[in-house]
């Protein structure tokens, strides 16, 4: 908070020209931002892309999720790792006339990566079981590999219950825009898509369940405006950048 302060003295910014805070769903920041609040009379609003994340990250850290995922990881990197592995799933993938995409390593600060690395597995399935097969590939003992039909079908899951967070995501990426003004329409729509998927699997059943307690407890009046609220909205003249 002092920080803040001291940052528009050194500016000369007026405290009356701030009208909203941005910013992640820390603790020890949301505490500054509720004083500057009851300061100066700033809004204080958080980083739609960050809480995004949090419920996403959420929801995956059901146990099955996590192994499904874990194996999944395990997978990629054998075959990231071994030349050999590498040359016989391109062969493989011409054989069975699949497009020969490389498999995507995951980045733990972006949960989006998971989305793509799923979906990449998922359309390389075949290929990798053939290639899995060829004991000069994968020695006798090292099956474990891949992965078992109820983890694939997990993944197929996963992929549909994700690809509406990735539609968010994206769009809560955008530059060319002002993203806040949309999120009540991406809240309602993430909430639509959870109520509406279907799922077979107890651990697909429980990830849409942490989803959709994650939006609510976390967005879940965001789509109930008061005059306060609208005159906010029409008064922010920046637009956010990647991380709001």
């Amino acid at each position: 908070m002092t920080w803040m302060e001291e940052v528009l003295t050194k500016f000369d910014i007026l405290p009356g020209k701030i009208k909203v805070v941005v910013h992640d769903s820390g603790s020890n920041m949301a505490a500054a931002v509720r004083l500057l609040e009851e300061k100066h009379g700033w809004a204080s609003i958080r980083c739609a892309g960050h809480t995004l994340q949090l419920i996403v990250n959420t929801a995956l850290k059901e146990t099955t999720i996590s192994r499904a995922l874990g194996a999944a990881r395990q997978l990629v990197e054998h075959f990231k790792s071994s030349e050999l592995a590498s040359t016989r799933l391109k062969m493989k993938q011409e054989q069975m006339n699949v497009k020969k995409n490389a498999l995507i390593q995951d980045v733990r600060t972006r949960w989006n990566s998971r989305f793509y690395v799923i979906e990449r597995l998922l359309e390389q399935r075949w290929p990798l079981a053939a290639t899995l097969s060829d004991p000069e590939v994968i020695p006798r003992g090292k099956h474990y590999l891949d992965l078992k039909p109820e983890q694939w079908a997990l993944l197929e899951e996963l992929k549909q219950g994700l690809g509406p967070f990735q539609v968010a995501t994206v769009y809560l990426s955008g530059q060319q825009y002002t993203t806040i003004s949309g999120l009540p329409q991406v809240v309602k729509g993430l909430t639509r898509a959870v109520h509406q998927s279907q799922f077979e699997t107890s651990s697909g059943q429980s990830f849409i369940a942490s989803a959709e307690k994650g939006i609510t407890q976390r967005w879940g009046s965001i789509c109930t405006f008061s005059a306060k609220k609208t005159l906010l909205f029409l008064q922010l003249p920046w637009t956010p950048d990647t991380e709001s």
